[in-house]
């Protein structure tokens, strides 16, 4: 898997669990930031984790071949994800996102998309820290 901070470029190979602690963390930056308690941030935390393992499980259990998000076994915003790369290509969805200055691509900024300054990311790095030193 590759995969950076934020996104995927710049990344490196790292074990898939990288990524289940960046939805763990994910998950409780939402929740502290939506004032819930620590006892109501580790439930959820424990419910989603619990979810994940026992999806896996349910993926290892069939044929090595069977695994994969199709139009025929997707609801929701899966689906509308693979009928939306059905007709349009990696290099439109690129452009959609990104602009290319001085011959470098960098993330559009928008309502949504914005830098972090560098109060927000210190607030981010410390709950970081507490986050792992109460997981892992």
């Amino acid at each position: 898997m590759n995969f950076d901070v934020n996104d995927f470029d710049e990344g490196y190979c790292g074990p898939f669990t990288w990524d289940v602690k960046r939805l763990l963390a994910s998950l409780n930056i939402l929740m502290h930031s939506k004032g819930f308690s620590d006892a109501e941030i580790q439930q959820i935390l424990w419910t989603c984790i619990s979810a994940y393992v026992k999806q896996i499980d349910i993926f290892c259990k069939q044929k090595n071949d069977q695994f994969s998000l199709t139009l025929q076994n997707t609801t929701g915003k899966v689906k509308e994800l693979l009928n939306e790369t059905r007709i349009k290509s990696n290099y439109l969805h690129l452009n959609s996102c990104t602009t290319v200055e001085n011959y470098e691509r960098k993330i559009t900024r928008s309502k949504t998309v914005k830098d972090v300054d560098d109060d927000l990311r210190q607030k981010i790095l410390e709950v970081k820290i507490v986050f792992f030193c109460l997981f892992f």
